[in-house]
């Protein structure tokens, strides 16, 4: 017999205001006493706690961009910036912005110079 899931709805409460700090994942499992895979678990058979983990995940984003931001415009004297670029890269999959610009020439086609030489334009 398998125990009684630990699993209550407040989790989710829970989890919005961890997260909302910039909590990970992983911490608001510690933070609700269970372990990751237990959240993992929680987020497949409890659609309202699959939805509190992507808006948590959005909240921790906004939470650690505004503390970017703060370190960027002097606001927060301690803020590494190039600890923080990683750091974002790594947890929100950021990514540097790759600007292409893709030009061509128009080649002419070979029946196209076949009807330029017919007419002695060769």
């Amino acid at each position: 017999m398998s125990r009684p899931s630990k699993y209550k709805p407040v989790m989710c409460e829970q989890l919005l205001s961890c997260m909302s700090e910039g909590l990970s994942r992983k911490a608001v499992a510690k933070e609700l006493g269970i372990n990751y895979q237990t959240f993992l678990n929680y987020i497949e058979r409890h659609p309202e706690f699959a939805e509190a983990a992507a808006e948590g995940d959005n909240l921790a984003e906004v939470y650690w961009t505004t503390q970017f931001e703060k370190g960027a415009t002097g606001e927060n004297k301690g803020c590494n910036s190039a600890m923080m670029i990683f750091y974002m890269k790594n947890r929100f999959h950021w990514r540097d912005r790759i600007d292409q610009h893709v030009s061509h020439e128009q080649v002419p086609l070979l029946d196209d110079l076949d009807n330029d030489c017919e007419h002695g334009e060769c």
